[in-house]
């Protein structure tokens, strides 16, 4: 029998960004965000409505306990989930942030209010982290069956290696193990961050990884044999979409 495969001439880039977007705190993740195409729907675990209050095009659905001893967001959301997998009306969909949203996984889990504070969740066993971690897992796996562009939203983690002493930054704040495998659920990693120059701050995007931080984009530059030659996206980009999306479309025609 034989082996049935696919050409890689076939391949086309895709339609949709699905992002991991991650930095610290200040630096823009939810402001770029809104750039991207409307309209837009915010799964907002960080309650922070006002940075986009007043948008055209602009959605929102919080997520609170409102009952600390009787937690309910997170059945909420995957609710919300499945309905929007059964009919979705939006261009762009962002969850904003994991960092908050671990608080209302976590409860769901436990039976009470997580928070995202290492110290404060070293009581977790390790069954819950292993629950924890495989719900962030199928709910990014969700995310990428909604055939738009996804942003997923995180403040960096800054650890310090047990063995030499280095200073690692992870995209997320949730356990040991899964930042480090988050990015893989992901198209595209970047790090939102700020250069201050003569003319002010630039909101800016680190597309390609450096000796401490990591970030990498797929969208690749093939010359006429088909080989690659060099990333679309420079390793630092305004925090544009439609600047970073005609880029993206001028090599596809190409």
């Amino acid at each position: 029998m034989a082996l049935e495969t696919q050409k890689a001439t076939e391949v086309k880039m895709p339609d949709a960004l699905n992002v991991l977007l991650y930095g610290d705190v200040g630096t823009g993740k939810t402001t770029f965000a809104t750039t991207f195409p409307k309209p837009l729907l915010f799964f907002d675990f960080d309650l922070r409505s006002q940075n986009y209050a007043g948008m055209d095009g602009v959605e929102f659905i919080e997520y609170r306990e409102e009952d600390e001893t009787k937690p309910k967001a997170y059945s909420k959301f995957r609710r919300d989930l499945r309905e929007l997998q059964r009919e979705n009306r939006f261009s762009t969909i962002v969850l904003d942030s994991t960092t908050a949203m671990f608080d209302v996984v976590a409860a769901d889990v436990t039976g009470g209010v997580g928070k995202s504070d290492n110290k404060a969740n070293e009581g977790l066993t390790q069954p819950q982290w292993g629950k924890i971690q495989n719900r962030f897992g199928e709910i990014f796996t969700m995310l990428r069956s909604f055939g738009c562009h996804v942003i997923v939203t995180s403040h960096e983690r800054v650890v310090k290696d047990e063995v030499d002493g280095s200073t690692k930054i992870l995209t997320m704040n949730c356990g040991r193990s899964f930042p480090q495998k988050a990015p893989g659920y992901f198209d595209e990693v970047w790090r939102t961050f700020v250069k201050v120059g003569r003319d002010g701050p630039q909101y800016m995007l680190q597309t390609a990884v450096s000796r401490k931080y990591f970030a990498r984009t797929s969208f690749n530059k093939r010359d006429e044999k088909g080989n690659l030659i060099e990333p679309v996206l420079d390793d630092e980009e305004p925090q544009d979409f439609d600047h970073i999306w005609s880029k993206i479309e001028e090599a596809r025609d190409g």
